[in-house]
């Protein structure tokens, strides 16, 4: 079974009633299937369709990435009020399990030292990132519990 979510991977929801099509990579070195079967879906505005345990999957799935994403954005937004430097960042991100939140952080932070960011920019990065954070916690999360 294959879990696909429009909303992990940064691609506007579907709408109740339309369609989509994507192409298969995860079938590039296997015969396609001839039919797929939607077992479960969560709409825009919250619905959810399909058997319980297939919609708990997705559903679980959201609320346990909001939360990484979450606790991203705690430490992020404790930097911003401290003020801290790439190297407390940088501390503060390195025992951290590798989850993407926490690799997109240590993603910018090495980008910004190889860009040579000034004191402001980089400031304006990390709000960038917690922003980002916090909006995609926000939308993970509006959906309603079956």
């Amino acid at each position: 079974m294959k879990v696909w979510d429009t909303l992990l991977e940064s691609q506007h929801p579907i709408e109740p009633g339309a369609s989509v099509t994507r192409p298969l990579f995860e079938f590039a070195f296997s015969p396609q299937p001839d039919r797929i079967k939607v077992v479960a879906a969560v709409w825009t505005d919250g619905e959810t369709w399909g058997a319980p345990a297939s919609v708990n999957l997705v559903l679980n799935n959201r609320v346990r990435l909001a939360a990484q994403y979450e606790d991203a954005a705690g430490i992020l937004q404790q930097g911003l009020n401290q003020n801290w430097t790439r190297d407390q960042y940088q501390q503060a991100f390195r025992d951290k399990p590798d989850t993407g939140a926490v690799y997109t952080v240590r993603t910018a932070l090495s980008s910004t030292l190889q860009s040579g960011f000034t004191p402001q920019e980089f400031t304006h990065a990390m709000q960038f990132l917690l922003t980002n954070f916090q909006r995609y916690s926000k939308q993970l999360r509006q959906v309603k519990p079956i």
